[in-house]
């Protein structure tokens, strides 16, 4: 038996051949669960608003160019200009158009949004697969470093980290990768300690899969329902605490159209012109409530007990 690596291979072995039955069971077995998971997906009506809404501003942001009336970073003369048939979201300070600087603003929100949820989702898998499926020494130095983390609440971690990183989107995105790890590492571990003893698994092992192969081909597929439902709901959670460490200076610097940004620019002009925090607000508000949408829809449909 192979400590590591691929399975024992050549010619028509039995091993092989099992491998391949079982594999090929599992891939008809999902097909006709993504089927049931599909349907129910499509009874949620708020998951379906939640998926339009979400698609909408990734769409704007992605067309911000052809749907922007003005260039969100051009001065103009209409200071701190009140909504109006030609500024429908008024202008800023500097004279810039708020709508233009919205749909621009949701091409970095939603960026930094995804790229932290990746980030979070890449250490933590990684963290809480280590530590599940080996056991042990590396599952106990998981626990203690997870407990550390979660010590802290994520916004104060990663307003820590970005603190420390200094005032920049990327480092922004780092930090509030880093804050969410312990929830990506927490699930995925609690996932392969209950996989890692299934019978296909045991089967995998008897017939000479390394742990390399068992870990990509049998526990982390049956383990990506978890990990799609936790990285739709925390998607809003990501935008939230960006905008949050943006609103605080720490994160997307003037001129930059970016949500949290304008938020904290607006601030200063709260009863002169409440436009500024409203609208910037009201797109942070949208857009976290979408993913959330999308994210309980996610869990209803892939969640056996909650079928119909």
């Amino acid at each position: 038996m192979k400590s590591g690596g691929d399975c024992l291979a050549g010619g028509e072995k039995p091993g092989v051949a099992l491998d391949l039955e079982v594999a090929e069971m599992a891939t008809n077995r999902r097909v006709s669960e993504f089927s049931i998971i599909f349907r129910q997906f499509k009874r949620n009506r708020g998951a379906i608003i939640g998926l339009c809404m979400l698609v909408l501003f990734v769409l704007c942001g992605i067309f911000a160019e052809f749907l922007a009336p003005f260039d969100p970073l051009e001065l103009g003369s209409d200071l701190l200009a009140e909504p109006s048939s030609k500024h429908l979201m008024g202008t800023d300070p500097m004279g810039r158009d708020m709508l233009s600087r919205i749909l621009f603003g949701a091409r970095i929100s939603l960026t930094v949004g995804f790229i932290a949820v990746g980030i979070a989702i890449l250490v933590g898998t990684t963290i809480g697969m280590i530590g599940g499926y080996f056991g042990g020494r590396a599952d106990a130095i998981v626990v203690m470093f997870l407990d550390v983390m979660l010590a802290f609440p994520g916004l104060l971690l990663a307003l820590t980290i970005a603190a420390t990183l200094g005032p920049s989107l990327r480092n922004v995105m780092i930090a509030v990768g880093i804050g969410n790890v312990p929830t990506f590492a927490r699930v995925i571990r609690s996932s392969a300690l209950v996989e890692k003893e299934r019978e296909y698994v045991i089967a995998a092992k008897v017939i000479g899969c390394g742990h390399g192969r068992i870990i990509v081909r049998h526990i982390f597929p049956n383990s990506i329902a978890s990990l799609i439902v936790l990285a739709t709901l925390n998607i809003g959670w990501a935008i939230l605490s960006a905008a949050s460490l943006s609103f605080l200076g720490l994160g997307a610097q003037p001129p930059t159209p970016e949500w949290g940004n304008m938020a904290s620019t607006g601030r200063e002009y709260l009863h002169r012109a409440p436009w500024l925090i409203g609208f910037p607000g009201l797109a942070i508000m949208i857009t976290v409530l979408a993913a959330n949408l999308l994210g309980d829809g996610l869990r209803d449909a892939l969640d056996p007990r909650l079928r119909m």
